[in-house]
């Protein structure tokens, strides 16, 4: 008769106590964070306050500008991009398909556009090292998508391991790419990055993987969060009835706008939804401006005192149904067209 074997015992609980050396008594190995370790409350000598070297009684500087946009494939992302900006553009093409609309551009426009294919993720970091160097301008970066995954490359590369997780933390592949991230920002280099849109998928009934129906973003998961401005390129306006409106407009559905958000005290919006010029100049006027705010008549904006605070006047009802009213109305002036596409008759003309 065949016997199973007896269970193993279960490891006893250590309690975070660290180990004991036998010969010395001495405490070994990993450290016991208990409530009442004396390192929890460790003084680093040398540490400085950011306020001693940072000048905080300037005025506020604007956050720089970072543009993050999506869409789907042949919507317009690259050429979006090569645009965003009327300076040294540096050109990071890690699809290997953007020279010809390069070349369309420069002789267009005569941009100083230069252009790197990307086929490592050194090549990408000496492209932002030199568009650091020099300050300003614009690093496009065609597609977001695939800077993690040549920077995972690398890391394998260099360590010569097989994968990452769980052999080490994710956090030492995102410093890579951190660290350059600064390093433009701290030149005042805009960073402009389209991300492509794929299938999502979750479980069915049966515990099987199916799309979802649903499109997501995809690129590097730090962007959307780092980047001061998030659009979807999109053809049409939704109003607030659901309904697609000015299909024949290309236009930007903003996800994230760092510059104006809203004032939930005042149940007042202050940052438009969409964009209706999809170029640099659009964003500067549409985005980086608060919508709808009162203006003197010097055309400056009008304050105001709210609970103590100094305010701006104006803005939009923080409803669904009048801020998809009110954008509507915007769009018909600014496209000169009814939702519908029909021409948009003046009152003058109707005298």
């Amino acid at each position: 008769m065949v016997t199973k074997p007896a269970p193993r015992p279960a490891p006893k609980a250590t309690g975070g106590r660290a180990k004991k050396d036998d010969k010395k008594g001495e405490n070994l190995g990993q450290k016991a964070y208990t409530i009442d370790h004396p390192d929890l409350l460790k003084v680093t000598p040398g540490f400085k306050m950011d306020d001693e070297s940072v000048d905080l009684n300037s005025e506020d500087e604007t956050e720089q500008l970072s543009i993050l946009v999506e869409a789907e494939a042949g919507k317009g992302k690259s050429d979006f991009i090569l645009r965003t900006q009327p300076e040294t553009v540096w050109m990071c093409d890690t699809e290997i398909k953007n020279a010809p609309m390069v070349r369309k551009i420069r002789r267009e426009l005569g941009r100083n556009i230069r252009y790197k294919k990307i086929i490592t993720f050194d090549d990408f970091r000496q492209v932002c090292l030199l568009a650091a160097k020099q300050g300003g301008g614009t690093l496009a970066l065609d597609s977001s998508a695939d800077i993690q995954s040549l920077c995972v490359r690398e890391w394998l590369k260099e360590t010569g391991l097989k994968k990452v997780y769980p052999l080490t933390n994710y956090q030492y592949i995102h410093n890579r790419i951190e660290v350059l991230v600064n390093a433009l920002k701290d030149n005042k280099v805009v960073l402009a990055m389209t991300a492509k849109l794929k299938d999502e998928w979750g479980k069915n009934a049966k515990g099987e993987d199916e799309p979802t129906g649903n499109r997501i973003i995809e690129t590097y998961k730090k962007f959307p969060w780092e980047c001061s401005i998030h659009l979807s390129l999109q053809w049409g306006i939704r109003d607030e009835n659901s309904s697609l409106r000015f299909r024949n407009h290309r236009v930007g559905l903003v996800k994230k706008n760092n510059y104006w958000g809203i004032d939930s005290d005042r149940q007042l919006q202050f940052g438009k939804p969409y964009l209706f010029d999809v170029s640099y100049p659009g964003i500067l006027k549409e985005l980086m401006e608060p919508w709808h705010p009162e203006l003197d008549e010097d055309g400056e904006f009008t304050y105001g005192e709210h609970d103590g605070k100094r305010v701006i006047l104006g803005g939009v009802k923080l409803t669904d149904k009048a801020m998809a009213q009110q954008i509507i109305e915007d769009a018909k002036l600014h496209f000169g067209e009814n939702p519908d596409g029909t021409p948009l008759i003046k009152k003058d003309e109707t005298s």
